[in-house]
């Protein structure tokens, strides 16, 4: 190996060929110090009992440096060597001397697959790989243009995807994983927000901004579910099916992150726990069932949606106080309970105060005019404005 670094670094380097002819004899002496190096590393890499992992990883490193140093003779010295009289035969011995480091790199590399993997592409391999990855991306960026997605998800996944085949160092396992994980959505039948998170979360696309967009969305959700218990089972069910995506794939976006299914589990199993405390304090107060319909709580027969909405109607004609508008709901979702949901969430009636269906506002309308009516019958109300 001292030999072949000395020819990259000395023998070749463009300041000791500026100035100089080129003669046959070194010309030889330099193929043949390429043969011999080749066919020592061979040897010391298959044959070579003794060699342990890490002095055939060191290797591989000094190859890679060696092809990056001669891919810079190549490129970014070449005006110090352009005008050279020997110029084809100095720009030819270069790209042989790269040819040769590659294919040495990637016979020793199957000694030492796993390092190999995660080794940085040549600087000269680059050149050729970021042109493909670059295609490939604006036929995926065009692909989900087309298709019916969450503009903030596609927004975030592109953006985190270009930035992640853009870095400086790539590896085969980035490249790799890039490739699968377009081919993956590019074969799925329908794609849209569902589909695409769910693609993500099987290929670990262990993003961090993609991790708060899955924590929102899973948030928003459990606000539609006006009940605990409801809210609680819904966790449960996807816990179980991220218990299934998990270990399908072994690889994931980030190397240096932590996967993206066990931060959500994470998030869930804490989020479950949090339900399940409000519960048991709701439980200690209420004792059980019986307790639950006496005084101490009220039922009201309206859905939970139409419930909230009543509350915001007295507290915009300031028949309640526009104030601590969280302790109120938690005041009501702790006092009351509708025949549907013994235990409301807080969280979800205030959610559904503000964020009202146009047929729970009807209904609403339909049972101020009842209660209009019955003024009118029982008050003698009728002709009074």
């Amino acid at each position: 190996m001292s030999k072949l670094l000395n020819l990259v670094d000395e023998k070749i380097a463009p300041p000791n060929l500026i100035g100089g002819i080129i003669t046959n004899e070194q010309l030889i002496d330099w193929n043949l110090i390429l043969a011999s190096e080749g066919r020592e590393l061979k040897h010391a890499f298959f044959l070579e009992t003794d060699a342990s992992p890490k002095e055939k990883q060191n290797l591989l490193s000094q190859l890679l440096y060696l092809s990056n140093t001669v891919n810079a003779y190549l490129f970014r010295f070449s005006p110090s060597w352009k005008d050279h009289e020997q110029v084809s035969l100095i720009r030819g011995f270069y790209l042989k001397t790269i040819n040769f480091l590659e294919l040495l790199i990637a016979n020793l590399g199957t000694s030492e697959p796993e390092f190999h993997f995660n080794q940085s592409i040549s600087d000269f391999q680059l050149k050729a790989i970021k042109p493909q990855l670059n295609r490939q991306y604006a036929s995926l960026k065009k692909h989900l243009d087309a298709a019916a997605i969450d503009q903030d998800l596609r927004n975030l996944f592109l953006k985190g995807v270009f930035k992640f085949i853009r870095k400086k160092q790539l590896t085969l396992r980035d490249t790799n994983y890039f490739q699968t994980l377009v081919t993956a959505l590019f074969q799925a039948t329908e794609l849209d927000t569902e589909s695409l998170k769910e693609i993500l979360c099987l290929y670990d696309f262990n993003l961090p901004e993609f991790f708060t967009y899955m924590i929102n969305s899973w948030q928003n959700s459990l606000l539609d579910i006006p009940g605990l218990l409801d809210q609680l089972e819904r966790i449960v069910v996807v816990r179980d099916t991220l218990q299934n995506i998990r270990g399908q794939k072994s690889d994931r976006l980030l190397t240096c992150e932590a996967s993206l299914i066990t931060n959500l589990k994470c998030f869930l199993e804490e989020k479950g726990q949090v339900i399940k405390q409000l519960l048991q304090l709701r439980r200690i107060v209420l004792k059980d069932t019986e307790l639950s319909k006496s005084s101490k709580r009220l039922q009201i027969n309206l859905p939970v949606a139409q419930f909230g909405l009543l509350i915001r109607m007295l507290v915009e004609k300031g028949l309640l106080k526009k104030e601590n508008m969280g302790e109120m709901f938690t005041f009501f979702a702790a006092n009351f309970y509708t025949p549907q949901t013994a235990f409301i969430s807080a969280e979800s009636l205030q959610k559904k105060s503000s964020d009202v269906e146009f047929a729970n506002a009807q209904k609403m309308k339909g049972h101020l005019i009842g209660m209009l009516n019955w003024l009118n019958a029982n008050y003698n109300l009728s002709n009074y404005s």
